[in-house]
């Protein structure tokens, strides 16, 4: 969501853009209509034609999930651990929920309409009468000595089409299965020690499935067991040393019960037979994670909607229908040093160029990998983006044209620095590995392994006079490098911090680290670190002026002064961002729930 304008003082806004990622979408039971919720805003929209919407109400909370009644007339949708019923003619808030005592993970209507299940974070289940706005029970995982089963928290929740069951999955692999009428659990199931982001039974309630997120050896995958004896029936994945799925977020049966469709979290969406559990169709269109998926009432089509912004339809062969594109989560931002230009990447890995009033200027579409850090060099010519496939790329801007490939690093997490000359371009990442760029040529000049510390390097950065390249280490410490030929000068290591995700040199030459916790660090001269401000930072930017600027909870803030002795100058309300940027005079923060304000600093 944008902060709240500030009408006058030091910090003024220019613009916002983005209206926010759909973070989950429905279908109306008469498949005419699709509820789609975002950040700030439940919205009714044409299913023949996703633009037209019919009606949009202002959320003050952050949502996370919706339901309909089967006849349509309420569509409930949860926010911290209240849920809020609403009229679906025309959104009006007819009923709450409040109080549950813990956050809510997702929520599921029963096909009488009767019952509403709530997922909650406290490890329940809880089972509401719609009507009456009562609790009638409460479903907990059994535990016993034999079964070793630990309780993890609740992450989705689904009755069977019947009526009689109840499932639940949660983020330490469980999924049980609950008979409705006396609330006693029939099945404990197991995924392994694995998140499990959506549970869902087949058409005729004789099968219940999971969507696995796999773990870092393991691919995404879809399980499925019979609910009466608890036997395994599928696993559905990948992992054939051409193809390793991304971990699965969402899944739906077609209405046969024949097929399943997978939502994973790199936007495919694959289509399986059941029959010889076999993969039938790939179904393109989404770069970024899938946060819904349904089949339509009469099962003709399909909707989804993604991290990477946008909401599509599909027809039930799997050929596009309609589709509505949006701003998607943003992943890196930047300003140039000119002020002219704000440059954002979503999950995707699609990047946009705008003025800082949000006029376009130019589109560059996904190149197949999310995109890990960008920078742009001194001159406001060249942009330089970083995937997590491990490929460097040089962009001409502001029109976005492709220059140069460069290749090397083996591991993403790649984070960028031009030199103050703008002739080099330094890079680090998740491999150890420290290198040196010849620009605009793309030619590597020098590469070290760092053999001393960890593997991992998130951050790396150029002091003022090009001399010294700082890097922020995965050990604790940061570690200064000679640019001429990558020779090691000193490592500096911080007490009691375990990692250090951000390093920033202020215009003076002084530096600053940020360790993992948020607390931020600075050296004035060579010693022993110094920790200043407060913590919970979770970005900084330095001003050309020398100003600070911190990203810390829900607000933005302006520091001025030596670096040891920072005053606070300005603030801003900023709730739900969490990258920001720093130009001459503008402040730029961009949000993972998808939207971009810009603020000038007087």
């Amino acid at each position: 969501q944008p902060p709240t304008p500030t009408p006058s003082g030091p910090l003024v806004p220019v613009a916002t853009w983005g209206q926010g990622i759909p973070l989950d979408s429905a279908y109306l039971p008469d498949g005419q209509s699709v509820a789609v919720l975002r950040p700030a805003a439940l919205e009714l929209r044409a299913t023949s034609r996703l633009a037209d919407i019919r009606w949009q109400i202002a959320l003050a909370t952050l949502p996370t999930a919706i339901a309909c009644t089967p006849d349509g007339q309420i569509i409930a949708v949860t926010a911290a651990d209240t849920v809020a019923l609403h009229a679906s003619n025309d959104g009006a808030l007819i009923g709450v929920i409040p109080g549950l005592g813990a956050a809510i993970a997702d929520i599921a209507i029963s096909p009488d309409g009767r019952l509403l299940a709530i997922a909650q974070q406290d490890q329940v289940i809880s089972l509401w009468d719609i009507a009456e706005r009562s609790v009638l029970s409460e479903l907990r995982l059994p535990q016993s000595d034999e079964d070793m089963i630990v309780p993890g928290i609740f992450t989705s929740v689904a009755f069977s089409p019947d009526g009689q069951f109840i499932a639940a999955g949660d983020d330490g692999g469980n999924v049980a299965v609950w008979a409705i009428a006396d609330g006693v659990a029939l099945q404990t199931l197991s995924v392994g020690l694995r998140i499990v982001a959506d549970v869902a039974f087949s058409p005729d309630s004789t099968a219940v499935a999971a969507a696995s997120e796999g773990w870092r050896s393991e691919p995404g995958s879809i399980w499925i067991w019979d609910v009466a004896s608890g036997a395994d029936l599928h696993w559905l994945s990948i992992d054939d040393g051409a193809r390793f799925l991304a971990p699965a977020e969402r899944l739906a049966f077609t209405r046969d019960g024949s097929q399943v469709l997978m939502g994973l979290a790199d936007g495919a969406m694959l289509r399986w037979s059941l029959a010889n559990a076999s993969l039938i169709q790939d179904l393109p269109g989404h770069s970024a994670a899938i946060t819904a998926l349904a089949i339509s009432p009469d099962g003709t089509g399909i909707l989804s909607a993604s991290r990477d912004g946008s909401l599509r339809t599909w027809r039930a062969d799997g050929a596009p229908a309609e589709s509505l594109v949006g701003q998607g989560a943003i992943a890196a931002l930047t300003i140039s040093p000119d002020g002219t230009l704000v440059i954002s990447s979503d999950e995707g890995g699609a990047i946009d160029i705008r003025q800082p009033d949000g006029a376009p200027v130019a589109h560059i579409p996904s190149q197949g990998s999310p995109i890990t850090d960008l920078a742009i060099s001194p001159d406001s010519a060249t942009l330089a983006s970083a995937s997590r496939d491990g490929t460097i790329r040089l962009w001409g801007i502001p029109g976005g044209q492709p220059t140069s490939e460069l290749h090397g690093h083996s591991a993403g997490g790649i984070a960028l620095a031009f030199s103050p000359s703008g002739t080099r371009l330094a890079s680090t990442g998740g491999d150890g590995s420290i290198r040196l760029w010849r620009v605009p040529e793309g030619v590597e000049e020098r590469a070290i392994a760092d053999q001393d510390i960890d593997p991992a390097l998130y951050d790396i950065a150029f002091s003022p006079d090009g001399q010294i390249i700082a890097v922020a280490e995965n050990g604790g410490g940061i570690s200064l490098w000679r640019s001429s030929d990558i020779t090691l000068v000193e490592r500096r290591p911080i007490d009691g911090a375990v990692a250090i995700y951000q390093v920033a040199f202020t215009a003076s030459g002084g530096i600053l680290a940020r360790a993992y916790g948020g607390q931020l660090f600075t050296w004035d001269s060579p010693g022993a670190a110094a920790p200043i401000l407060s913590p919970d930072i979770i970005d900084l930017a330095t001003l050309p002026n020398g100003d600070l600027a911190t990203l810390s909870g829900d607000a933005l803030q302006i520091w001025r002064g030596t670096a040891g002795a920072r005053q606070p100058y300005a603030s801003a309300a900023a709730p739900g961002f969490s990258n920001l940027a720093a130009g001459p005079g503008l402040i730029a923060l961009s949000s993972h729930l998808g939207s971009i304000s810009v603020w000038a600093v007087r």
